[in-house]
């Protein structure tokens, strides 16, 4: 989908959403659709069988997404009105009964300001996310379905359907939100999705599992039922935060934070939700927060312990090349692209004198294990999972999933980026390389097209210059941080 807004785009944004439909779909025709702004995605369950019966099974919100993909679903709509449900379903109803509709099936609907809604498309499949109209109806689509293939008729009138309660579902996908929703690729090293009652959790991911760039990045959807709309977002966003998934990067955390927006809970939502009040600059936190410090010395202390129980001959010995008990030992961390040093004192007994940035923590280790740090902050206590590979350490505490990077002490020179390359964002397949070397760009000129999960990116110029090397070709598989062109500033 593209949103064609002057004359002189559209040819640019025809070809590029024809590339794209032939690369995904293999035709590449297009459809020319008016755009309504600023809409309201909703949607109505049907479901039909051999027998001429055909039901809904009520609405679904889902206006919250990202590149066009829903990423918050919920029933019932907090934007329904009693009387626009009955003209949505009946509208659905009339869309399936036109065309003999048999099977489950979405009636996709954008809804307008005013109330207008428009027929988007039919889903002629079980959704994503079906399970919200499950929790709030207790029928079983999946076991409908089969039946409904076996030319048995519905086991239900439309009469006999009832929604109780507020369900709402949260997708978790494998993606960065602090760098524009890239998708995340990598080995599932610690995967502990939280439950509870009115917790259901669809997902087929374990410790091991490799996440690679040929599928859809969803790992799991985690779906909170309670009675009221209020108590449901709640308990939706404190399991979510509860959640330990390490190995890759995932957008737990700023669904929980999408989730605790005052106009989300307000249910003041369109499908503009996410652009309109988080950029990818404040997808994180604006700024570091005592949690972000607390986690970091728990980074630090895990890595302390860690070191003293593989080597306990070495004990006497202190890490950071000092061998002076009496002066702090320190470990370096990139925290939101500033260096943040963090340095901590061994007084005994468990106890540490921990500096963290502008926080000073007192902090009692209570209990440790490879991958798990239960301790006492200030009188406080609270247990961090930790997990650290290749540089990486990824730090779950009592309200978020933290990331950071260590700074090694002798930094590698070769490593080191040269201004003007540019690099892949996440491993993926180049389409296409749009200029050649000696071309001269300006910065923001697309350079190279690449596709990744089901997605295409465009790489673009990082400066003003001329092309002085081309490192990729069409059809090349490169990993993350690959070097991809480089662009000489002009002297």
């Amino acid at each position: 989908m593209r949103v064609v807004r002057s004359r002189e785009n559209l040819p640019e944004i025809l070809e590029a959403a024809r590339k794209e439909a032939q690369s995904s779909f293999g035709d590449g025709t297009l459809l020319l659709e008016r755009y309504i702004e600023r809409p309201r995605h909703v949607e109505v369950q049907i479901l039909g069988d051999t027998h001429g019966n055909l039901i809904h099974l009520f609405e679904r919100e889902c206006s919250i997404q990202r590149r066009y993909q829903k990423v918050i679903e919920e029933t019932p709509s907090p934007a329904l009105t009693p009387a626009l449900r009955e003209a949505m379903t009946r509208t659905a109803l009339a869309v399936g009964q036109a065309i003999g509709y048999v099977n489950a099936g979405t009636v996709e609907f954008v809804l307008d300001r005013e109330g207008n809604f428009y027929f988007l498309e039919v889903n002629t499949r079980l959704q994503v996310e079906h399970p919200v109209t499950e929790m709030v109806t207790g029928l079983d689509l999946v076991r409908l379905q089969i039946e409904v293939a076996e030319g048995r008729p519905l086991p239900v009138s439309q009469d006999d359907v009832v929604s109780r309660g507020h369900a709402i579902e949260a997708r978790v996908y494998a993606e960065d939100p602090e760098s524009g929703f890239l998708p995340s690729t990598g080995t599932i090293r610690t995967w502990q999705l939280a439950g509870g009652p009115g917790i259901r959790v669809d997902s087929g991911i374990a410790p091991g599992a490799e996440v690679s760039v040929h599928y859809d990045p969803l790992l799991a959807k985690v779906i909170a039922w309670a009675d009221t709309r209020e108590e449901a977002v709640r308990k939706l966003a404190r399991t979510l935060r509860r959640s330990v998934i390490h190995g890759v990067t995932t957008n737990t955390g700023f669904l929980a934070r999408l989730l605790d927006h005052p106009a989300f809970r307000a249910g003041a939502i369109d499908t503009h939700f996410i652009d309109t009040h988080f950029t990818t600059a404040d997808s994180g936190t604006d700024r570091p927060t005592v949690e972000d410090f607390e986690a970091l010395a728990a980074a630090a202390l895990h890595q302390h312990l860690a070191r003293w129980q593989s080597f306990p001959h070495l004990r006497t010995i202190l890490p950071a090349f000092r061998n002076n008990r009496f002066r702090d030992q320190a470990v370096r961390f990139e925290l939101a692209g500033n260096e943040v040093v963090v340095s901590y004192r061994p007084l005994g007994q468990g106890h540490y004198r921990v500096v963290a940035g502008p926080a000073l923590l007192d902090i009692l280790v209570l209990h440790f294990k490879p991958g798990t740090l239960r301790v006492e902050i200030n009188r406080v206590v609270r247990t961090f999972y930790v997990t650290e590979e290749n540089g990486l350490i990824h730090v779950t505490g009592p309200a978020a999933t933290h990331r950071f990077r260590q700074i090694p002490d002798f930094p590698d020179a070769d490593e080191e980026a040269t201004p003007g390359t540019t690099v892949a964002p996440m491993p993926g397949r180049v389409l296409e390389v749009l200029v050649e070397e000696g071309q001269t760009v300006t910065e923001g000129t697309p350079l190279v097209t690449m596709e990744a999960m089901k997605m295409q990116h465009t790489i673009r110029a990082p400066i003003d210059g001329v092309v002085g090397g081309l490192f990729v070709h069409p059809g090349q598989l490169v990993d993350g941080g690959a070097r991809i062109v480089s662009v000489v500033a002009d002297p």
